[in-house]
């Protein structure tokens, strides 16, 4: 994967994690937990969900702000 020069990969306790949070509102979290981890595919889903996760938190914390001010008409293209 593309994250992987940064070290961006997921770990097995963030895939955990997420496939946790996806399966806490269900009544029987359980039972979805082991749908995901029962399928490769569906693993890998989870693992490229976690990966892009990663890489926007690691490209948001290299982020630098700025505020300008600026009209509508430039705001939309139009100056």
């Amino acid at each position: 994967m593309r994250g992987r020069p940064n070290e961006l990969r997921a770990t097995p306790d963030q895939i955990t994690a997420h496939i946790e949070h996806r399966a806490a509102p269900y009544e029987t979290p359980a039972d979805v937990v082991r749908w995901y981890t029962s399928d490769n595919r569906r693993m890998a889903e989870v693992e490229a969900i976690v990966i892009e996760n990663n890489v926007t938190e690691f490209v948001l914390s290299k982020a630098k702000i700025t505020d300008k001010a600026i009209g509508f008409d430039e705001l939309m293209g139009q100056a």
